[in-house]
């Protein structure tokens, strides 16, 4: 797994994949082994979506960086960019 640790996620695929490989202990729930491997299965979606949306972000903030390196070889930028450069700055 690389990305983002998400040990909430974590523990509930871990407590899932639990329950599946010892359904007796789930005898008298409604619960079935196919529900489980369903629920198992979204988490484990769901979990790849989030690390990719780390990877977005990432790719956004290596992007800002090269954005603000690139303006910084500008000493003299007209006031409307500068203007803009600072506000940019800013939120950084």
């Amino acid at each position: 797994m690389t990305g983002e640790y998400f040990p909430y996620l974590d523990s509930v695929q871990n407590a899932m994949e639990f329950l599946n490989a010892n359904l007796q202990l789930l005898s008298s729930s409604n619960l079935k082994s196919t529900n489980m491997l369903g629920t198992i299965n979204q988490l484990k979606r769901l979990q790849a979506k989030m690390q990719d949306a780390e990877q977005i972000k990432e790719f956004i903030r290596q992007q800002e960086e090269q954005i603000k390196q690139y303006l910084l070889q500008f000493a003299h930028l007209p006031k409307g960019i500068s203007n803009i450069y600072s506000e940019y700055n800013h939120r950084q």
